[in-house]
């Protein structure tokens, strides 16, 4: 199973920005940041539950990819990041803090805005959703 997950990151950060370990985003243009489990969060989890986890992280995976040619024609950021802690810094000062162990997915989207607060989209999102 372990395989499989870190197969599923490898594709995932070929497009991205791999954040690592980074808790803080100074925003000051259009951004996307994907966020995901860690390898040691997958690795403690029951034969079961990484098996769910596995075809979670494989359709999120899928509908990054399938937005890619639009973000980067678009001129968009992309970052990928499994810190439990994301911190989003905007142009005007505002922060907004977000605990993704806290949240209900294991996986989601959060698309900073200059003018207002980040749009939080937990779970798998469809290219058409996002």
């Amino acid at each position: 199973m372990k395989s499989k997950f870190f197969t599923l990151l490898i594709i995932s950060f070929s497009f991205c920005t791999d954040a690592g370990d980074l808790k803080e985003f100074k925003i000051s243009d259009r951004s996307v940041i994907f966020f995901s489990v860690t390898q040691s969060e997958y690795d403690s989890k029951d034969d079961k539950e990484q098996s769910e986890l596995t075809e979670i992280l494989s359709d999120f995976d899928f509908y990054q990819s399938e937005i890619q040619s639009f973000l980067i024609e678009n001129k968009i950021q992309m970052y990928q990041t499994k810190n439990s802690e994301i911190n989003i810094i905007q142009g005007n000062d505002k922060n907004t803090t977000y605990n993704r162990k806290q949240l209900d997915s294991v996986v989601g989207t959060i698309m900073p805005d200059q003018s207002k607060k980040p749009k939080l989209l937990v779970g798998v999102m469809t290219d058409v959703n996002l």
